[in-house]
């Protein structure tokens, strides 16, 4: 297995707040993982509570504190996501997040790698996600 198969990036995370639950808990989880995320409880994600988020999520991700994603802790991940249906197994590509290309993934990295998505969801400009564009993103 390829080493893009086996890393992940903490956009399944993410993806909880973006995919349509079919149940009551569900649904409060991605009202808790927005509200989580909204610090400054303007009720839109701001690109740099999304940043901050994610370098909270490598820090939980980084369990061998060496400052790196490596392949052994992306794929944990992975397999967490998956198991808990929130992405397809392999559905993310987060060699995307290796910015300057030398094969690990730094916590700086891995924050500032915000999904295409989402990026491309705030549909404004305003570096913010509404929850109206977080919708549109569902679709």
């Amino acid at each position: 297995m390829s080493r893009r198969a086996l890393i992940a990036t903490p956009a399944p995370v993410i993806a909880l707040v973006l995919t349509l639950g079919a149940t009551q808990a569900a649904a409060q989880s991605r009202q808790e993982m927005f509200a989580q995320i909204d610090t400054n409880n303007d009720r839109m994600l701001q690109f740099t509570e999304l940043e901050t988020f994610r370098g909270t999520v490598f820090d939980r991700l980084d369990v061998n504190a060496n400052g790196f994603a490596d392949p052994e802790e992306l794929e944990a991940l992975q397999e967490q996501a998956a198991a808990n249906g929130r992405v397809a197994p392999g559905a993310v590509d987060p060699t995307r997040a290796d910015g300057d290309g030398d094969g690990q993934i730094s916590r700086m990295e891995f924050a500032a790698a915000i999904p295409d998505r989402l990026r491309n969801a705030d549909s404004n400009g305003d570096g913010a996600l509404s929850r109206r564009e977080l919708m549109a993103a569902r679709r």
